[in-house]
């Protein structure tokens, strides 16, 4: 008998504890897993570098064919190229062809010379971009990780672009980085920095 008294007594505390549970709402539960992460999600896509036919910009291969089809809404035919399934992904915070001005003739080796390095040294190589979508070009603009390289990043640190600032504050996510490549460019007086001869 007393067995079963504490029985029912352990039951009914549970049933108790169960009368106490807040009943959420499907908003009320959404809003409560989406304010433990105030992380910004940046969309992004994976896929491999397949041609550099100027320096501003890559061309990144979508192995997986409905992903891939899922971009030919949103880009333009001339960031498109759907029989080799690739998307050109424009560069974000950097510019070579508007970081140098030295003549027409140099200009325009300058700009060769930078896409053969960035061919040199990321053509075939696997990378995630982290991306936004300029609407009115319908263009990709974005961020280009090789493993933990950022080939934006690259081309600062190198000397082969200035850092060009956002005008946005929220677009200021890797502006220490950028900041620390360009002295670390300036420091080892490289590409764009090299002393005038």
């Amino acid at each position: 008998m007393r067995a079963s008294f504490l029985v029912f007594v352990a039951l009914l505390t549970c049933f108790h504890s169960l009368l106490a549970v807040e009943i959420l709402t499907p908003n009320e539960i959404r809003n409560q897993l989406l304010s433990r992460d105030k992380t910004p999600q940046v969309p992004s896509f994976e896929g491999r570098i397949t041609r550099i036919t100027d320096s501003e910009s890559v061309w990144v291969h979508i192995s997986s064919k409905p992903l891939f089809s899922k971009w030919t809404y949103k880009v333009s035919r001339a960031s498109l190229n759907v029989d080799r399934q690739e998307i050109k992904v424009w560069l974000d915070y950097v510019s070579p062809a508007r970081s140098v001005s030295r003549g027409k003739k140099y200009n325009t080796w300058f700009k060769k010379k930078v896409a053969y390095e960035m061919a040199k040294m990321f053509q075939n190589k696997k990378v995630r971009v982290q991306y936004s979508i300029i609407s009115h070009a319908y263009r990709v603009r974005g961020m280009v990780w090789s493993s933990e390289q950022a080939v934006n990043l690259w081309l600062v640190e190198n000397g082969w672009s200035f850092y060009l600032l956002p005008q946005s504050a929220k677009d200021r996510r890797f502006h220490n980085e950028f900041v620390a490549a360009e002295q670390k460019a300036k420091t080892a007086q490289v590409g764009l920095w090299k002393e005038a001869r």
